[in-house]
């Protein structure tokens, strides 16, 4: 959305992840939601200055092993404390073509530092390959 000279980007997407062995007998999965709000300004034609707010955590998990209920929604309140996270981002986007573009900026965890998804934020190339270098990194 175009509010001059204001580029408003919302972005929210929900991610269910499911895995399992061979024949489902056994699985778990994950269904994780993450919004963005991005605010800009073009610089010149492809050159935009921007500012984003992220934030993620997940929502449920379901399995195939028995819990008893207390417990699960225990389990459950704590996860989603423990996955929150809020980023803020700003920076300049270069667009080389009309849907693409490389990011350089800079990002700052306001909450949730050792929420486990920090690690998959964004939604850019960019994004990416910073994921990529912050797990290398918390791996080591």
């Amino acid at each position: 959305m175009i509010v001059r000279p204001v580029i408003i980007k919302p972005y929210a997407e929900l991610l269910t992840i499911l895995v399992g062995n061979y024949n489902f007998s056994e699985y778990a999965g994950s269904t994780v939601a993450r919004g963005f709000l991005s605010m800009g300004t073009l610089l010149s034609k492809n050159i935009e200055l921007f500012g984003t707010l992220e934030s993620g955590m997940a929502l449920t998990i379901w399995t195939s092993s028995t819990v008893s209920q207390e417990e699960w929604n225990t389990f459950l309140d704590e996860l989603r404390q423990k996955t929150l996270y809020i980023t803020f981002r700003t920076g300049l986007d270069w667009y080389y073509d009309n849907y693409s573009g490389l990011e350089i900026g800079y990002r700052v965890i306001l909450y949730g530092n050792d929420s486990p998804l920090k690690l998959v934020q964004g939604f850019t190339i960019t994004d990416w390959i910073y994921n990529i270098v912050s797990s290398i990194n918390a791996s080591s």
